[in-house]
């Protein structure tokens, strides 16, 4: 009976035991859980910061946080571990297929950083993120491009898409790079609202004037300064030079 007695003490302090460490996992996951949400959710600086401290228990926070079933901390994840940790192309490429914008948008930006550190991988998954269903996505994708030769041409098609924003991006660098075949595009965004003032800006950057578009306050005032802006490519597009700084 004494044996008996003993052997039931044994189990019940394993038993007790066993609870305690499953109790002191959820602990952990749940404080995980609640780190990631005040960096990510409620945008906590010093949250932040201990996720961008450097450490192993931090990575893996981080990297568990990929799987996460809110997209705003899915997307925060990814930029912190590409900023702070190193996450490899096979980890960033998948994540071009999530449901979310945001974090598709965030995996592009993490290939660019993957693809300026030599990565070809990287740079091919980027020119696929050009195909992407948002535009978000695929102006996020021309930004991340790395320049040359075969860059310029999808810039050239860029400027073709139906989004005003794609067209901007891509006009924009166009014209970051000396090439003039974004100007008439820069021109003709002058009539969509969403990013008229952004491609005034670069125009005037870019050439110097102004054509009073943005002394205008109306829309016809804008109008005939846009048809200034016409004329003045038609005569001499051909003979200017960019100003690239």
């Amino acid at each position: 009976m004494p044996m008996l007695k003993r052997r039931l003490r044994f189990v019940i302090v394993i038993m007790v035991m066993a609870l305690l460490c499953i109790a002191f996992a959820i602990l952990l996951h749940r404080s995980g859980e609640t780190l990631l949400q005040r960096a990510f959710l409620a945008h906590d600086k010093e949250a932040l910061a201990a996720l961008c401290d450097g450490t192993k228990q931090s990575k893996e926070l981080l990297e568990q946080g990929l799987r996460d079933s809110n997209a705003a901390i899915r997307a925060g994840c990814i930029r912190i571990l590409a900023k702070h940790y190193e996450l490899s192309c096979d980890r960033i490429t998948p994540l071009l297929q999530d449901d979310s914008i945001a974090v598709r948008v965030a995996a592009v930006e993490a290939l660019a950083v993957a693809a300026a550190h030599g990565d070809k991988a990287a740079e091919e998954a980027i020119r696929q993120a050009m195909q992407d269903p948002a535009a978000a996505v695929r102006a996020a994708a021309l930004r991340a491009l790395h320049v040359d030769e075969s860059a310029t041409e999808l810039l050239k098609t860029a400027l073709g898409d139906k989004n005003a924003q794609v067209r901007l991006v891509a006009a924009e660098a166009l014209v970051l790079q000396g090439n003039k075949s974004g100007i008439p595009v820069l021109i003709e965004l002058l009539s969509e609202r969403t990013v008229a003032r952004a491609a005034f800006a670069v125009l005037h950057r870019a050439t110097g004037l102004t054509f009073n578009w943005d002394k205008e306050r109306t829309q016809e005032g804008r109008a005939a300064a846009q048809q200034r802006w016409r004329r003045w490519w038609r005569r001499h597009g051909r003979y200017f030079s960019l100003k690239t700084k």
